[in-house]
């Protein structure tokens, strides 16, 4: 018999680690295979018993040869449909604004317009304060270079490209042309300011006109700023020339946002007219002469119609327009400065007239719900001015507790919150005022009451508690407040009702005897105090639903009437009136913790 051939040992052993390594490569590819099966697909993988591996070969000669752990597949729960990941692409790097694609053409034209600009004012005012030329030259080469840069716009605009130099170029020649005209008006006073006026309408519409043609909102934002910064260089001073060349502009600037959707163009054509007007009124309110005062009320009230009126027409036109809704009261802001010109009753007549034309706007339903706001708030503060130019100490806070319940009374619905709010905040400012001039050291101070108390006060007072409580009626009504306010809110309105109430009732006192009247009004206030902490704890008996808010309120008054009378009234009444005022107070307690021992009691037995 042959014998067997020999193998070596060394081989037999690489060779087995070698589909060691190998099976278990397989083991673990198969195994992701199957992960990313069940991933993919909402069904589960059942479960595999384990499968035995080939038996594995020993490492070393003479051990014998082990199988291998069998691969059990893990259960895999079911797993719904999962989006495949996919990587974000990188950003691009953020391109530098100067890199932009027509950006350095844009700032070159802006600037080169900006600076001819300025080299036509310097041209025809600083070369006429230092004797250059004649006016005649200074005028003739102003308007030449004006159409030169207008003829070499068109020009520029036919060729490829050319769309930013042509729109820089003919804005240029546009504004100085205006500019000149100007000078011609007001400072060489060539033309009448009608006729000024009408050559100015010409050459805006001609220039807006190109805008809208070209569609070139820069050409009409430059012509506008351009003008509105350089003009008043010309006139020196913020005066009626100035405002009515801007007004043309306001005018002009509306008519090409008819034919083009350009919103920001409502800021542009506004504000220079509108600040302008706020300066000069400024300066006149300053000096000690207001002779241009009835120059600036017909200016304020042109810039205010034609303000509301392009506003509204745009809004209406375009109701998504939201800037052009909120500019609307913007324009009636001069129209609000004015009547500090002119004398109190000239004055209040300005303030009804702007305030009632505005509320009246913000009523408009065509309008959007911008413009109806910036009315809204323009109307209420044309309000407020109004309350506070009516004369007299009481006079501000009685008009202002009128206007306060004018608002809450318009609060019938839930649709007219706004004027709920509208309402409370003039009862807040109310409060303030009424504190203003019924201070608590008129209150405290025997003296200090004499001299400033009287019928206003007590008038202002009924006022401002009737303000007071439609506030919180028609919180409640309107469902303005959370269950969880009230205590707070009636505690806050219960303390300043009180207030006025006992400023009214020593204001009757020292109005009917003086001195002595002081420590009387002082006297009801604490029993007044006391009966109607007395009354609001037993309306909390007969309404269980108002019971919390009833106790608490009650509990509170009843405190404060305790404390004024041990802090204040001990001490500053005289004897007879303090007396009355601990008897009273002693009597309502007594009957107040023998009512509701009873109610208790009752109830104890029904139960």
């Amino acid at each position: 018999m042959d014998s067997p051939p020999h193998v070596d040992p060394a081989l037999l052993a690489r060779l087995a680690a070698e589909l060691d390594g190998l099976q278990r490569q397989v083991g673990a590819l198969s195994h992701t295979v199957a992960l990313l099966q069940r991933s993919a697909q909402p069904v589960a993988w059942p479960a595999q018993p384990a499968q035995p591996m080939p038996p594995q070969m020993p490492a070393q000669p003479g051990q014998p040869i082990q199988p291998l752990p069998p691969v059990v597949r893990p259960t895999v729960p079911q797993y719904a449909p999962q989006q495949q990941w996919r990587p974000t692409p990188p950003r691009p790097p953020r391109q530098p604004w100067w890199e932009r694609e027509g950006m350095v053409s844009r700032v070159l034209a802006v600037a080169g317009a900006g600076v001819t600009l300025i080299g036509v004012v310097l041209m025809v005012v600083l070369a006429a304060q230092a004797g250059w030329f004649g006016p005649v030259a200074r005028v003739i080469a102003g308007a030449v270079l004006s159409g030169v840069l207008v003829a070499l716009a068109f020009r520029v605009h036919a060729r490829p490209g050319g769309q930013i130099g042509a729109v820089a170029l003919a804005a240029t020649g546009i504004a100085g042309a205006y500019l000149d005209v100007i000078a011609i008006t007001s400072i060489y006073e060539w033309f009448h300011p009608v006729v000024g006026l009408a050559i100015a309408l010409a050459i805006a519409a001609a220039g807006l006109a190109l805008a809208a043609r070209w569609q070139a909102l820069a050409l009409a934002q430059i012509v506008i700023v351009g003008v509105a910064l350089l003009a008043p260089i010309i006139t020196k001073e913020p005066n009626a020339t100035l405002i009515a060349f801007l007004t043309i502009l306001q005018v002009v600037g509306w008519a090409a946002q008819w034919f083009r959707h350009w919103p920001t163009l409502h800021v542009t054509r506004t504000a220079p007219v509108v600040l302008a007007l706020m300066a000069a009124i400024g300066v006149d309110s300053l000096s000690s002469t207001i002779d241009r005062a009835y120059l600036e009320l017909p200016g304020a009230a042109v810039v205010a119609v034609v303000g509301i009126a392009t506003s509204a027409a745009s809004v209406v036109r375009r109701p998504h327009d939201t800037l052009g809704g909120a500019v609307l009261g913007v324009a009636a802001i001069p129209l609000l400065m004015v009547g500090v010109l002119f004398e109190t009753n000239a004055h209040i007549a300005i303030a009804a007239v702007t305030a009632g034309v505005l509320l009246t706007v913000a009523l408009v339903p065509q309008l959007n719900s911008a413009a109806r706001l910036s009315a809204l708030i323009a109307g209420v503060l044309a309000v407020v001015e109004l309350c506070f130019t009516v004369p007299g100490d009481g006079g501000p806070s009685i008009a202002v507790s009128l206007a306060a319940l004018s608002f809450l009374g318009a609060s019938v619905s839930t649709k007219a919150r706004a004027a709920y709010w509208v309402g409370a905040g003039l009862a807040l400012l109310n409060a303030l005022v009424f504190l203003s001039f019924a201070s608590v050291d008129e209150l405290v101070d025997e003296r200090e009451a004499v001299i400033g108390l009287g019928g206003f006060t007590v008038v202002a007072s009924v006022l401002l508690i009737a303000t007071l409580v439609a506030l919180v009626w028609q919180g409640v009504r309107l469902q303005v407040f959370e269950q969880n306010q009230l205590p707070p809110i009636g505690a806050v309105v219960g303390i300043a009702g009180v207030y006025a109430f006992t400023a009214a009732l020593v204001a009757i006192g020292v109005s009917v005897g003086g001195s002595g009247g002081f420590t009387a009004g002082h006297c009801a206030a604490t029993v007044c105090w006391m009966l109607a902490a007395t009354l609001v704890l037993l309306y909390g008996l007969k309404s269980p639903a108002s019971a919390h808010l009833a106790l608490f309120l009650g509990l509170t008054l009843t405190a404060a009437a305790v404390g004024k009378l041990f802090l204040f009234d001990l001490a500053m009444l005289s004897g007879l009136t303090r007396a009355i005022a601990f008897l009273g107070v002693g009597l309502l307690l007594l009957g107040a913790g023998t009512k509701y021992a009873r109610a208790f009691a009752e109830r104890d037995e029904h139960a």
